[in-house]
């Protein structure tokens, strides 16, 4: 078996493992600085939060599994899973403080796997002898906060449109300029993050449908910085239905991160009622013409007012924006 599949197997084991001891696991949409999964401590954000890096080895005979230093902090957890010839399965938990243990070959830790010894070394390592540990780390990490902002890039590049359009025609002596995407991404941050006043982590995806072009978009560091926070855009370029795409993203993290969701369509709105009836807590950013759209009861925010923002406008000629309800 290659090493991808037997990663892609060990994460499903690991997962129902977890979950068969009580453990409110999600999935990160990517993988940045190890984490594959994340556990977490409620329902709702913020929570307390552990980065988990799952690894999967086959174990005929002797494997070894590394780990960038940098990845390794107090929420970083190591959750090996091996299994060798005859189908027998060994899962282990390693803490930041065993893995600094580790031998250390070019700015990775390196945890060499014996078949004739790993097993009895680190018996007390075993899944089922660290749970315990696993419950108190969980309980001392500190509470994650961390925004992400969930763009329909279709919907949001016709809203752009249709509020220059009516500027220009509002303001005619006036020459409105194109806002640059990035400043309006920044704008609705502003205007509609609940968990403002924290320092966080910022993740915007912008959800491209394959059948619209779009132009590249190029952002200086500079840029990417809102109230000393900074900011990480992911471009995704789907071939297919977008709003399934959205939804399936959504599943992974409105458990654990305050949602901004920026979006038209009429289509999103069966995924809408479904999250309100499920109790789910988002902020809903769309235009005021916006198919019933805000009819479900969520928190919402004009995107008029966001990029009203960024176009060239004096203080007195644009609104005042809040989040309503």
């Amino acid at each position: 078996m290659d090493t991808k599949q037997m990663e892609i197997e060990a994460e499903y084991y690991i997962t129902s493992l977890l979950n068969r001891f009580d453990f409110l696991v999600s999935k990160p949409m990517y993988d940045r600085e190890g984490c594959d999964l994340q556990i977490i401590d409620n329902q709702k954000s913020p929570s307390k939060l552990l980065r988990v890096q799952s690894k999967g080895r086959t174990f005929s005979n002797s494997t070894q599994v590394e780990i960038p230093t940098k990845y390794v902090d107090d929420t970083f957890v190591l959750i090996l899973y091996l299994r060798d010839e005859l189908k027998n399965e060994f899962t282990f938990i390693f803490f930041n403080e065993d893995i600094k243990k580790f031998k250390i070959n070019n700015n990775n830790y390196i945890l060499y796997c014996s078949k004739a010894s790993f097993i009895e070394e680190y018996k007390y390592f075993q899944f089922t002898s660290q749970i315990e540990k696993l419950r108190e780390n969980l309980l001392k990490a500190k509470i994650k906060y961390q925004t992400t902002l969930i763009i329909d890039r279709k919907s949001l590049d016709q809203s752009i449109a249709n509020t220059r359009n009516f500027y220009v025609n509002y303001y005619p002596q006036k020459e409105i300029i194109k806002p640059k995407l990035i400043d309006v991404i920044k704008e609705i941050i502003r205007c509609y993050d609940k968990s403002e006043h924290y320092t966080k982590t910022i993740n915007v995806f912008l959800f491209n449908s394959l059948e619209n072009e779009f132009e590249k978009l190029f952002f200086k560091s500079e840029e990417l910085i809102i109230r000393n926070n900074k900011i990480r855009i992911f471009e995704l370029n789907i071939d297919g239905d977008i709003t399934i795409e959205i939804e399936d993203y959504l599943r992974r993290v409105i458990d654990s991160e305050n949602i901004i969701l920026t979006i038209n369509e009429i289509s999103f709105t069966p995924l809408l009622k479904i999250l309100k009836e499920e109790g789910k807590d988002i902020v809903l950013v769309c235009e005021k013409n916006d198919n019933g759209l805000r009819e479900h009861g969520f928190y919402w925010g004009k995107i008029d007012d966001a990029i009203a923002r960024t176009l060239n406008l004096l203080p007195g000629e644009i609104p005042f924006t809040r989040i309503q309800k």
